[in-house]
C-alpha cells in the first residue's frame, strides 16, 4: 500500500504541472510515458519535502535529467547553509523492484560529478553537457564565496551492496546521503501526506527587526534536560505571517492541532478582528502570545544597518499559540499587520539527547495547552508513543494513522476509497475492546484519552493494534444497514450493536489459540478471525439470553443496545467458549 500511495503522490505532482509541460502530461494508456513522468516527479517529491520548494516551476528549474546530463538528475543550491546538493535518482516502476532492486555500479559511475563541478563542458565521451547542466555550472560560478560552499550527493535509490568506503571512492570522496525505499516512505511519502514539507530539525527562522526600542528579555533555568534559556520578545506580525505561510505543518509537529484544522477554527474570527479592527496595537495586549521551542536562539544588533536587529531561531516548533500564528498568516490584507507585534516566548533547550528532548517538549506542550480549549484527543496527539505508532503503522502496513484531526486533509481525496486513513477515536475504541473492555469502547469517546491513554497502546504491539482495527474494518465492509436489517439473520446483533464486542471476542480467541501475525497477510488474518467469530454470534446471543445475570436486558425485551454497553457483555465474552 505504501508504494501505491507513492504513485498517487507522484501522479498528483504531474497534475500540478502547467499544461505546457507535456512530458508531465502522459496519456494513461502509454505506460512508458507514465513511468518517465513519475521518474521525474520522484525528484520533485524530494525537492518539495526536503527543500521546501512548493512551486512546480521553481522545482523544474533544478531538474537536469535527460540526454548528456553527466549522470546528474537534479541539483539544489542552499545559500543559507552554503551547500550544493547533487541528486541522482533511480525510480522503479513496480513495488518489488522499488523495494528490492539496487543501483548498479554503472549507475554510480555515470555520475561525473567531479567533471561537472570543476566546470568541464563535455563529458568523458566528448559529448557536451545539456543546457541545464551548463546552466547549473553558471549559477555555481556566480556564487561570490563559492570556496565556502560544500557539495553533497543525494542518491534516491537502494544501495546496500557497497560499503561507505567503496561508495565514497566511486563518487570522488564527496559527502553523500542515500534515500533507499525505507527512507523514501518514512521521510518523503509520510511527510508529504501530512503536508510537512520541511525537515523539522533544519527549520530556521530569520527575523529582521527595524526598531529603536526592540528589547529581548532573557532568563536561564536548570531543567530536567539541562540548562534552558527563555527569551521573550515582541515580534512583528508580518514576520510571523511569512514564517507560518512558508512552514505550516512543519512547525506544528508538537502542537495539538495542524494547520488546516487551525485555519478552519471559528476562534480565528475574533483573533482577526482584534488585529484588523483598529490601527493601534491593542492586539499585543489582548493576545496571550505564542510559545516556541527551539534548539538555539541568537540575536545580533551589529548587522551593518542602523536600528536593525537580526534574530535567528533554529529547529523552530510552535507548541502553543498555533491558532494565533495561523490566523495572522491567513489575513489577506497584509496592511493590517503593519506596526503590530505579538509576544513570543522562545524556549531554547539542549538537544544532545534527542529522545529526552522530545519528551521535554511533550511536557511543555501539555502544560501550555492545558489553559486553552483543546480536546483530549488533540491533547494526546503529540505524545512520543503516538508519533512513533503513526510511523510504525505506515512503514509496516501503509495505513495513515491520523493522530491530529484533519492532518491528512490535503491528500484525503487523492487517496480515494482505499480507507487508508485511520481515525484516532476509532482506533482507540478498537484497542480498548481488544484489551477486554468492549462496553467502554462502545459507550465512551473522548474519555478514553485520559491519563492512561499511552499505557493502553503500550500494552500491545503494532501488529495487535493494527489487527484490532482491520477486524473493525471488515465488520464495516459487510455494510449492515437498517435497509438490510443489519444482517441480523446471519449475525444477530453483532453488526448493529456489537462491533466492539466482536473485537473483544477475537482477542479472547487469540489468547486461547496460536495466531501468527504475517505482516503481508494481516488483512486476511483479520478477515478470517472476524468471520469465524461472526459465524458463532447467533449461538453466543442464545447463550447470553439464558443467563440469569442478564435478565434485566432480556426478561421482557431484547435490549441488546444497552447490554453491549454493560460490564455483563465483557464478562460473558470472556467466559464464552469461542471455537476454531
Amino acid at each position: 500500500m505504501k508504494y501505491k500511495t507513492l504513485l498517487k503522490l507522484l501522479d498528483n505532482i504531474c497534475y500540478e504541472a502547467p499544461s505546457n509541460y507535456k512530458t508531465y502530461k502522459p496519456k494513461i494508456d502509454n505506460q512508458d510515458a507514465v513511468n518517465s513522468a513519475r521518474s521525474k516527479c520522484f525528484i520533485h517529491l524530494y525537492l518539495k519535502v526536503k527543500m521546501g520548494l512548493l512551486d512546480f516551476k521553481e522545482r523544474q528549474t533544478y531538474i537536469t535529467e535527460g540526454p548528456y546530463d553527466g549522470g546528474l538528475d537534479a541539483y539544489y543550491i542552499n545559500n543559507e547553509k552554503r551547500l550544493i546538493y547533487l541528486i541522482q535518482s533511480k525510480f522503479r516502476t513496480n513495488q518489488n523492484n522499488f523495494e528490492e532492486k539496487e543501483l548498479s555500479l554503472d549507475d554510480l559511475i555515470k555520475m561525473e560529478t567531479e567533471s561537472i563541478i570543476q566546470g568541464e563542458e563535455v563529458d568523458s565521451n566528448g559529448n557536451r553537457y545539456n543546457s541545464k547542466i551548463i546552466n547549473m555550472q553558471t549559477k555555481i560560478n556566480q556564487i561570490p564565496d563559492i570556496a565556502r560552499y560544500k557539495y553533497k550527493i543525494i542518491i534516491l535509490g537502494n544501495l546496500k551492496r557497497y560499503n561507505s568506503t567503496q561508495i565514497s571512492r566511486i563518487i570522488g570522496g564527496l559527502e553523500y546521503e542515500i534515500f533507499d525505499f525505507e527512507r523514501t516512505y518514512s521521510e518523503l511519502v509520510l511527510p508529504m501526506c501530512k503536508s510537512n514539507y520541511y525537515d523539522t530539525k533544519e527549520i530556521e527562522w530569520i527575523i529582521n527587526i527595524s526598531d529603536n526600542d526592540f528589547k529581548i528579555l532573557n532568563q536561564q533555568f536548570d531543567t530536567s534536560i539541562g540548562k534552558c534559556n527563555i527569551h521573550i520578545a515582541f515580534i512583528p506580525l508580518k514576520s510571523v505571517a511569512e514564517f507560518m505561510l512558508k512552514f505550516k505543518n512543519s512547525v506544528l509537529q508538537f502542537n495539538p492541532r495542524n494547520y488546516l484544522d487551525l485555519a478552519r477554527n471559528s476562534v480565528n474570527i475574533s483573533i482577526e478582528k482584534s488585529i484588523s479592527s483598529n490601527k493601534t496595537n491593542d492586539f499585543s495586549l489582548l493576545n496571550n502570545g505564542i510559545t516556541i521551542v527551539c534548539s538555539k536562539f541568537s540575536h545580533q544588533s551589529s548587522t551593518g544597518s542602523s536600528n536593525n536587529t537580526q534574530v535567528i531561531v533554529e529547529n523552530t516548533q510552535i507548541i502553543n499559540g498555533g491558532q494565533t500564528a495561523c490566523t495572522i498568516s491567513k489575513i489577506k490584507d497584509k496592511a493590517f499587520l503593519t506596526n503590530k507585534k505579538v509576544m513570543i516566548k522562545f524556549i531554547s533547550a539542549p538537544t544532545d539527547d534527542y529522545e529526552n528532548y522530545l519528551r521535554f517538549i511533550d511536557t511543555i506542550s501539555n502544560a501550555t495547552n492545558l489553559q486553552t480549549k483543546v480536546t483530549e484527543p488533540d491533547r494526546k496527539s503529540n505524545t512520543l508513543v503516538q508519533r512513533q505508532l503513526q510511523i510504525d503503522i505506515f512503514m509496516r502496513y501503509g495505513y495513515l494513522y491520523e493522530i491530529k484531526k484533519g492532518e491528512f486533509g490535503e491528500v484525503k481525496d487523492l487517496l480515494g476509497k482505499d480507507n487508508q486513513i485511520i481515525n484516532r477515536i476509532i482506533l482507540t475504541k478498537c484497542i480498548t475492546a481488544f484489551q477486554g473492555f468492549c462496553a467502554r469502547a462502545r459507550s465512551e469517546s473522548d474519555s478514553l484519552f485520559g491519563e492512561k491513554f499511552d499505557d493502553l497502546f503500550a500494552k500491545f504491539n503494532t501488529s495487535e493494534i493494527m489487527l484490532s482495527y482491520l477486524c473493525y474494518s471488515y465488520l464495516l465492509s459487510l455494510k449492515a444497514t437498517k435497509r438490510n436489517g443489519y444482517l441480523q439473520t446471519q449475525y444477530g446483533n453483532a453488526l448493529r450493536y456489537g462491533k466492539y464486542a466482536v473485537i473483544q471476542a477475537i482477542s479472547v480467541y487469540i489468547k486461547n489459540n496460536i495466531i501468527k501475525y504475517d505482516e503481508n497477510g494481516i488483512t486476511k488474518i483479520a478477515n478470517d478471525l472476524t468471520q469465524n467469530i461472526l459465524n458463532q454470534w447467533n449461538q453466543f446471543e442464545i447463550f447470553i439470553q439464558t443467563k440469569i445475570t442478564n435478565s434485566t436486558y432480556f426478561n421482557k425485551n431484547s435490549d441488546f443496545g444497552n447490554y453491549f454497553k454493560s460490564k455483563n457483555a465483557e464478562n460473558d465474552i470472556d467466559d464464552y467458549n469461542w471455537m476454531s
